[in-house]
C-alpha cells in the first residue's frame, strides 16, 4: 500500500513533525477516504492484511504447500514459454501416499505449479 501520511523524523532528543500544508491535505482527503473505505470493507484486521493469502487466496508455492491431499485450484507455469494456465489438479501429501513427498500430479516435465487454493467443487469457475 502507498503511505498516505508523512513520517516524522526520528531526531536525537525526539521526534520533528513535518510541517503539512493544509491545502495539500485538503486535495488528497478524498484519496485518504477512500482508501481507507476500502480497507474497512474487507472486514480484516490489520495481521490478516499482512497476510495476503486471505486478501486473493492464492498461497505461492514458494511460501508452502497444502496440508492434506486434495483437488486444488493451481496456477502453472510452463517452463519453456513462461506462459501460465490456472487449472484444478490433484495433489498428493506424503503422509497420505506411498511416496516420499508430497507432488503435483498430472503435470507434464515442462510444468510447475507457483501457487494454489483451496478447490471449490461447487464454483462455476474450476
Amino acid at each position: 500500500m502507498d503511505r498516505l501520511t508523512i513520517p516524522d523524523e526520528h531526531i536525537e532528543g525526539g521526534i520533528r513533525r513535518t510541517v503539512i500544508d493544509a491545502r495539500a491535505v485538503r486535495k488528497e482527503a478524498m484519496t485518504i477516504y477512500w482508501a481507507l473505505k476500502k480497507y474497512e470493507d474487507t472486514g480484516l484486521t490489520p495481521e490478516e492484511i499482512m497476510d495476503g493469502e486471505l486478501l486473493t487466496g492464492w498461497i505461492p508455492v514458494s511460501e508452502r504447500l497444502p496440508d492434506e491431499s486434495d483437488y486444488y485450484c493451481v496456477t502453472i507455469e510452463n517452463t519453456e514459454t513462461g506462459d501460465r494456465i490456472e487449472q484444478t489438479i490433484w495433489f498428493a501429501h506424503k503422509d497420505d501416499y506411498y511416496t516420499e513427498e508430497s507432488e503435483w500430479r498430472e503435470l507434464a516435465d515442462y510444468e510447475k505449479v507457483i501457487a494454489w487454493r483451496k478447490h471449490d467443487p461447487y464454483s462455476l469457475e474450476d
